[in-house]
């Protein structure tokens, strides 16, 4: 059954004085009671709402206990709630009939995120559970729940990544033992430990040196051998991409180790986002997936207070504004900007300088109690010029107003207005001006470093594979924003370089894969602020560009090299995106335009035999897909 979503029959705080009749509603006694009638209303509402909540396992709370009880378990208080109710939610689970998708359901009950894979291997009565990555809340808990509704004539293995914040040093030596492989423990070129034996099915690498001699990009390039469960023969010519799920063969045939993880995301400063502050190189997710932002200056933080609502820097237009700092309602931080009871247009501005010719954005969160609010900029200078931004009516919610406008006369002063209608009750925090064609999310100075995901080369470099993603632009498309960049071996961080290409767009809603200097295999009519699912197919070289499934265009790489080594996206160098990435999926082999086709009326790219890397990109970085391919 479908947890109800406890609205009842209202779904937002009334506002009782608009059942008045006109005279009663200017009076400001019948306001007053009719304000504190409401607010009595709205918490009698909250309070039915939580009651509600408590007879639905799924959103109990402090009734938690009672279902405990009812269904015979320990009732534990010093434990968190969710895995509490993890716990319920397994119980009331009636005996059934366990399929992988059941299996799947059972577990994520224990996971942060939904995230959890499931294996089957029917010829050797065995299964593989894929775990998120440092996501699970009790993995007892879930063992437990294995154990009781998995056959008991399935063995199953888990398998999960924890992350650690440790300098932490582990080497490890691989050599051939019989029909098998053994790996343990290095220390001085002494194996001290090691494991057991298993079957060699596909080609397996070995250094074959006294001296075995590890380096930050890997093993040095030795002698690589080819073995199989019957042979061992040189190889000198590994296949490129070539791996036994340790070692892998790089672009320019040398031996390395897959060290790290698949993607890396990076960015070298703290951001905002939400009333929250992120760390360095801390993702932040949206409903459209990872964020990526360039670079952005807050250039009202050298004239106002932007985090703690100070009046100073602030004006009244015309004498009709009523303003104060206010701590009663609030979006990032201690206080903000309230405008109330004021006449006619209650305007409140702050000015800067601008550049002539430069285009500033403006942007706010606003909360309107009653009434409207919107957002303007104008010169101060005859003939005035300026345009009104975008107007918000919503009551009771926090609401990102914004304005972008091209300066027109000669490095005059910009007013930056925020309007409250006559008596319009109305508060203002995250404000900021960028000098930027769009509004980026808030900073209390400056984000000095933007949002990149990287690939791992070990991911990339193969001679066939399939990428795809969905891909958002946040608003308009600005000239050159390049969201990914596909790098060469031996290719240099710079604009322009020939061993790469890149994805940018032209600033009139179309984007374009571009090799070198020259623009190429466009796609008009790009949409922006909704996801567009990208597919690139690479075959040795030649590219296939699809949007939506349509194929758009195809071309060959002209630097003769046949695997990349890089991957970005995001911060790709130059012109960062301003934008997000969803549903990634790199597989090792090449999808046909059919596939393509039918694969992008999925809302999730599933994680298939060819999959070498998934990554939902919804809530976290999770990872997933068979690395030795």
């Amino acid at each position: 059954m479908k947890t109800p979503d406890f609205q009842f029959l209202r779904t937002e705080p009334v506002a009782l004085k608009r059942y008045l009749p006109v005279f009663l509603y200017l009076s400001q006694e019948f306001k007053a009671i009719q304000d504190a009638l409401g607010k009595e209303h709205e918490r009698q509402r909250q309070a039915q709402i939580d009651v509600a909540k408590q007879f639905h396992a799924e959103t109990a709370t402090w009734g938690m206990a009672s279902w405990e009880r009812m269904l015979g378990i320990n009732v534990d208080t010093s434990v968190d709630l969710e895995t509490r109710r993890a716990s319920v939610l397994a119980k009331m689970g009636k005996p059934p009939t366990v399929t992988p998708a059941f299996l799947t359901r059972m577990i994520n009950l224990f996971t942060t995120v939904a995230a959890t894979q499931i294996v089957e291997h029917p010829s050797e009565y065995t299964v593989d559970i894929y775990l998120p990555d440092s996501g699970t809340h009790d993995f007892t808990k879930i063992d437990e729940a294995v154990n009781t509704y998995l056959p008991a004539h399935l063995g199953h293995t888990y398998h999960f990544k924890t992350h650690l914040d440790a300098s932490e040093y582990i080497g490890t030596i691989v050599r051939m033992a019989s029909r098998g492989v053994e790996c343990g423990l290095l220390a001085n070129d002494e194996v001290l430990q090691t494991a057991v034996l298993w079957s060699v099915d596909t080609p397996v690498f070995e250094i074959k040196d006294d001296a075995i001699h590890l380096t930050e990009l890997g093993l040095n390039a030795n002698t690589v051998w080819n073995a199989n469960t019957s042979t061992v023969s040189p190889a000198a010519a590994a296949p490129v991409g070539a791996t036994d799920g340790i070692f892998y063969v790089s672009g320019d045939g040398s031996v390395k180790q897959k060290v790290g993880a698949p993607a890396t995301f990076t960015r070298a400063s703290t951001a905002v986002l939400g009333g929250r502050t992120y760390q360095v190189n801390e993702p932040r997710f949206v409903d459209n997936g990872l964020l990526c932002e360039p670079t952005t200056t807050n250039l009202a933080a050298s004239v106002i207070d932007v985090t703690n609502g100070s009046l100073n820097g602030w004006q009244s237009h015309a004498g009709n504004a009523t303003f104060e700092v206010s701590a009663k309602e609030t979006y990032n931080h201690s206080h903000s900007i309230h405008l109330k009871d004021g006449t006619y247009q209650n305007r409140v501005y702050f000015d800067i300088n601008s550049t002539f010719n430069t285009i500033y954005t403006l942007s706010c969160m606003a909360f309107v109690v009653s009434g409207s609010s919107f957002i303007r900029i104008e010169e101060g200078g005859s003939p005035w010029p300026g345009v009104n931004g975008q107007t918000t009516s919503a009551t009771g919610k926090w609401v990102k107003l914004s304005i972008t406008y091209k300066v027109t006369l000669k490095d005059p002063i910009l007013h930056c207005m925020f309007y409250a209608g006559e008596g319009d009750d109305v508060y203002i925090d995250d404000i900021q001006v960028e000098a930027r064609p769009y509004a980026t999310s808030f900073t209390p100075t400056s984000r000095d470093a933007a949002d990149r995901l990287t690939i791992a080369e070990w991911v990339v470099n193969k001679t066939q594979w399939t990428c795809e993603f969905d891909l958002t632009y946040n608003d308009k498309m600005v000239a050159w924003e390049m969201p990914m960049l596909f790098g060469m071996p031996g290719w240099t961080p710079k604009a322009y370089d020939q061993r790469m290409w890149r994805m940018e767009s032209n600033g009139s809603n179309a984007i374009y894969i571009k090799e070198g200097a020259t623009a190429s295999n466009y796609k008009n009519d790009f949409s922006v602020k909704v996801p567009n699912r990208i597919s690139l197919t690479w075959d040795k070289g030649k590219v296939e560009f699809y949007c939506g499934g349509e194929k758009i265009s195809s071309f060959t790489e002209t630097s003769g090299e046949k695997v990349l080594q890089t991957l970005l996206m995001g911060d790709c160098i130059v012109n960062p995106f301003n934008g997000c990435f969803k549903n990634f999926r790199f597989s090792s082999t090449v999808h046909t335009a059919e596939k393509i086709a039918a694969d992008s009326k999925l809302d999730a790219l599933p994680v298939e035999d060819d999959t070498v890397l998934s990554m939902p990109l919804k809530q976290d970085l999770s990872m997933y897909g068979h690395y030795n391919d």
